[in-house]
């Protein structure tokens, strides 16, 4: 099979659990059902992709041979979720997020452990799909500048579906920006375990306090999601510290 159309069908597989979402009745355990499931399709579909991809492609989906994976999506994981953190508490006090109160107990516990499942799933999958396949199919006389260049313009194109906010307001920067940091934490660490951490730790942070259905403040005023109103800038802020964190962080040794 031509690794063009394997990435394509993967790429889709990466939607499982939202497809999934949508067709199984409402309630927790339906939901927790999508997700596990949504996750096993596209793990099958990870591995019948390094399986039908020719052998000189055949990386591991940058997964891979890295003794200290552990260790960079630790430090990754603290370094997005610190930053997202910093963003969240600056939206607070210029006003872009009105706070009253936070969650506690079993309430506050539920939204941390579904926003470590979450957002983990969306890192770990979108890392796969947007880094490690799509690199592996590119033909190995594209330069780096040019794949990390396609990367991220395929990485902003599978955001269509939320075309409103890519055309009204600073999400496409947001896609672009955070899409050159994993890229060119790919190539800098020769695996995507440092990328993983970083897009988990940002996921994680915006999951529990905003995207939750009840995250783990409560938030009064207008939406402080919407990509349409100021403060939503200094997200794209964050990410060009998510980006001068990896263009600081040592190369691979070999290189």
């Amino acid at each position: 099979m031509w690794p063009g159309w394997a990435f394509l069908l993967l790429s889709v597989a990466q939607w499982a659990p939202w497809v999934l979402l949508a067709l199984l009745p409402g309630g927790e355990s339906a939901q927790l059902a999508a997700w596990g499931l949504g996750a096993l399709v596209f793990g099958v579909a990870a591995a019948w992709f390094c399986r039908v991809t020719p052998r000189p492609r055949r990386r591991g989906l940058g997964l891979g041979g890295d003794r200290s994976w552990h260790v960079r999506v630790l430090a990754g994981l603290m370094v997005g979720a610190l930053v997202y953190g910093a963003v969240f508490v600056t939206r607070a006090a210029v006003g872009a997020v009105t706070l009253d109160g936070a969650r506690g107990g079993l309430a506050a516990a539920a939204v941390l452990l579904a926003g470590i499942a979450v957002a983990g799933y969306q890192a770990v999958s979108e890392e796969i799909v947007f880094r490690g396949a799509f690199f592996g199919v590119l033909p190995r006389s594209v330069s780096p500048v040019a794949a990390v260049a396609l990367s991220v313009g395929v990485f902003v194109l599978y955001h269509l579906p939320k075309w409103e906010s890519l055309l009204h307001g600073p999400y496409a920067i947001h896609l672009a920006l955070a899409g050159t940091a994993f890229a060119v934490a790919y190539l800098r660490t020769g695996s995507l375990w440092l990328g993983i951490g970083l897009h988990w730790g940002w996921n994680l942070g915006a999951y529990v306090l905003l995207e939750a259905g009840q995250p783990l403040v409560r938030l009064t005023g207008p939406p402080a999601s919407g990509w349409g109103e100021p403060g939503s800038w200094l997200a794209v802020a964050g990410n060009a510290v998510l980006l001068l964190v990896v263009l600081a962080w040592p190369t691979r040794r070999g290189r």
